[in-house]
C-alpha cells in the first residue's frame, strides 16, 4: 500500500513536466501548417569569422532582429534572436520555429521571460557556411499555457522531474515575480534540489544565483543549503553564501535592489545584528524539549 501511494505521488508530482514534454512532442511529430517567413537573408561573408544581422521583424507586437555568427576554425554557425520588449512585464510565453540553412530544416521551441533579458540563442550548428538562411515560426499558445504552469512549482516536485526541467526553464521561472512562493527560502530549496540531480557549470549557478531575491531568504534558508552537497562543494556558492552572512550580520550591508514577489507573505522587521546572532543560534543549535 505505501509502495502504491508513493507511486501515485510521484505521478501527480511530475504531471506538470509530462503534460509540457508530451506537447513539445505534439509539435516536433504535427509542425502546424506552413509557418510564415520571418527573416530571409543571402549569407555573403566578408571575413573568416563573421558576424550578421537580419533586418527587424514582429512576432506578435513585439520587434526582433536575427544575429549570426559564424566560426571559420569550427565551421559552426550560433543564431541568437533579440526580442524587444519595452514594458519590461513579466510575460513568458513560446515561439515554434523553423530554421532553414540550405535545405536542412531544424525544428526548433523557444520559452521566453522577457523580464529577463532580450537575447536568446537559437542554436549552435556545426555546418559549413550556408548561402542562405531561413527563419519561420509562429506563436504557440497552448505551450505556452503550460510554460505558465511551471509557476506553481513547488520544491517537492523538483526531485520528481525526471530530466524535464533543463536549466533554461528554472532560469525562466526563477525570473519571475509571480513564481508561486510566499517566501524565498523555497527558491533556496528549489535550486538545491535541482542542484542535487543535474548537472552545471559554473557560470551556470552564477546565473541561477542572480535571480535569487537574496535580500528576502533567511538565516534559516541560507544555512538549509548546506545540506546540498554538491551545491556545499562549489566555490560559486561558497562566495555567494560568504557574502550574505556578512550582509544579514550587518558587517557589509547591501542596498536593497530586488523587488519582493507578488505572492510574498509581509516581510518581518528589519534584521538587526542581534536578531542575526539569535537566529544563526537558532538554525544551529536548535532547543529540543525533552518529554
Amino acid at each position: 500500500m505505501q509502495s502504491d501511494k508513493s507511486s501515485q505521488d510521484t505521478s501527480a508530482k511530475s504531471d506538470v513536466f509530462q503534460r509540457i514534454y508530451n506537447e513539445e512532442l505534439h509539435l516536433k511529430s504535427n509542425s502546424p501548417g506552413e509557418m510564415p517567413v520571418l527573416a530571409e537573408f543571402v549569407i555573403n561573408p566578408k571575413s573568416e569569422n563573421f558576424q550578421m544581422v537580419s533586418k527587424r521583424f514582429f512576432i506578435l507586437n513585439l520587434k526582433c532582429k536575427l544575429t549570426v555568427i559564424g566560426f571559420k576554425h569550427s565551421n559552426s554557425l550560433e543564431v541568437y534572436i533579440n526580442i524587444q520588449n519595452k514594458t519590461k512585464k513579466d510575460a513568458i510565453f513560446s515561439i515554434s520555429f523553423e530554421l532553414w540553412l540550405k535545405k536542412i530544416k531544424t525544428f526548433l521551441i523557444l520559452s521566453v521571460n522577457l523580464s529577463q533579458k532580450s537575447d536568446f540563442l537559437l542554436g549552435k550548428f556545426p555546418t559549413e557556411v550556408p548561402n542562405s538562411l531561413i527563419l519561420k515560426g509562429q506563436y504557440e499558445k497552448i505551450h505556452s499555457l503550460l510554460i505558465n504552469e511551471l509557476l506553481e512549482i513547488r520544491p517537492e516536485t523538483i526531485e520528481n522531474c525526471f530530466d524535464m526541467f533543463s536549466i533554461d526553464r528554472l532560469l525562466l521561472v526563477l525570473a519571475s515575480d509571480h513564481l508561486n512562493t510566499k517566501h524565498e527560502d523555497e527558491v533556496l530549496e528549489i535550486v538545491g534540489l535541482w542542484t542535487n540531480s543535474n548537472s552545471f557549470t559554473d557560470e551556470e549557478l552564477k546565473n541561477i544565483f542572480k535571480l535569487v531575491r537574496w535580500e528576502f531568504v533567511s538565516i534559516q534558508g541560507l544555512i538549509g543549503m548546506l545540506k546540498y552537497p554538491i551545491l556545499k562543494s562549489s566555490n560559486v556558492f561558497k562566495s555567494y553564501f560568504k557574502k550574505e552572512i556578512l550582509n544579514k550580520s550587518g558587517v557589509i550591508p547591501q542596498p536593497l535592489q530586488a523587488k519582493p514577489r507578488i505572492l510574498y507573505k509581509p516581510l518581518g522587521q528589519p534584521l538587526t545584528f542581534p536578531v542575526f546572532c539569535e537566529n544563526l543560534t537558532t538554525t544551529l543549535f536548535p532547543i529540543v524539549f525533552i518529554k
